[in-house]
């Protein structure tokens, strides 16, 4: 199973992102969707296109959930065992974090492909001030 991260601050255009990749793919994938409130509202935007929308809430991925987190990427890979698996964390959560969450899991059959990372190109300034220390531009 190939894990693919679109990560991005809060507004960024995950969920947006993920729903034109099903529309304009022809692959089958599972979305593992984070929200850090009880209550979701990107899985009613994705349920549109028929996806199997796994959703985590009240939490982070990163860290508070990171347990639920394996686990559920354990459960994905044993039930349904898609070739691909999207992860979209909440806009807070630290995607380095993530990764090695994954990496914990120490499965040679989970590969994590390179992760995207959008940005609302009108908030990029202050994306800088705000959040240098999560930034790294190359």
């Amino acid at each position: 199973m190939k894990i693919l991260l679109v990560s991005g601050f809060l507004g960024a255009g995950k969920t947006t992102f993920i729903k034109e990749l099903a529309k304009n793919i022809n692959l089958e994938f599972v979305v593992l969707e984070n929200e850090y409130a009880d209550i979701g509202v990107d899985k009613d935007f994705l349920d549109e296109k028929n996806l199997n929308v796994w959703e985590m809430s009240e939490g982070c991925i990163c860290c508070s959930m990171k347990g639920d987190f394996k686990s559920s990427i354990k459960r994905i890979y044993s039930e349904i065992n898609p070739e691909y698996l999207v992860v979209e964390p909440t806009g807070v959560g630290m995607l380095s974090s993530i990764i090695e969450n994954i990496r914990d899991i120490n499965n040679n059959d989970i590969e994590i492909l390179s992760p995207i990372t959008l940005i609302d190109i009108t908030s990029f300034s202050e994306y800088l001030e705000t959040f240098n220390n999560f930034l790294l531009i190359i």
